[in-house]
């Protein structure tokens, strides 16, 4: 009995060892991707109408624009018309983060599809912003919260903007 347990431990050992030297191994490792960090396709898969307002962004940070793939968030769905795109500049690369984020928070931007093309329809500074249904519908969950001064919001989508 003690050589069948002795015997299925190594054998466990042995099996653990081969798979942990091949998910080590460069062919191991190639068949695992690894996504870029600062991937500049997380801007250049956005709508147009968003990458072109970026554009201003480019002159204030320097280099080709490159972000988190946490920079672009969306909420789509909800109904034929509602579409939103929220971008956080907390996760977009930045020579000057000042430009983005300050003791505020980080810029956050909020788009909305209307006939198929994006408008911005919110601007703001806050710790942080999400996307979300309440009720079924659209709003915006808004965390501006500083040094516990407890500044939290939602704002409902009201067919134009976003309001309390």
């Amino acid at each position: 009995m003690q050589d069948r347990r002795s015997m299925g431990r190594g054998m466990l050992a042995t099996v653990a060892a081969i798979l942990l030297n091949v998910a080590s191994s460069p062919a191991g490792s190639a068949a695992m991707p690894q996504e870029d960090r600062w991937d500049p396709r997380h801007i250049s898969l956005l709508p147009a109408e968003i990458r072109n307002r970026l554009a201003a962004q480019q002159r204030v940070c320097g280099a080709p624009l490159a972000a988190e793939h946490a920079f672009s968030r969306s909420l789509s769905g909800v109904s034929p018309r509602s579409e939103f795109v929220a971008l956080h500049y907390e996760h977009l690369r930045c020579g000057d983060r000042a430009a983005n984020c300050d003791e505020r928070g980080c810029l956050h931007e909020v788009y909305a599809a209307a006939g198929g093309r994006f408008r911005p329809v919110l601007r703001i500074r806050v710790r942080e912003l999400e996307l979300r249904l309440v009720g079924g519908r659209p709003a915006v969950g808004l965390d501006c919260e500083l040094y516990g001064t407890g500044c939290r919001a939602i704002l409902y989508w009201k067919g134009r903007a976003f309001a309390k």
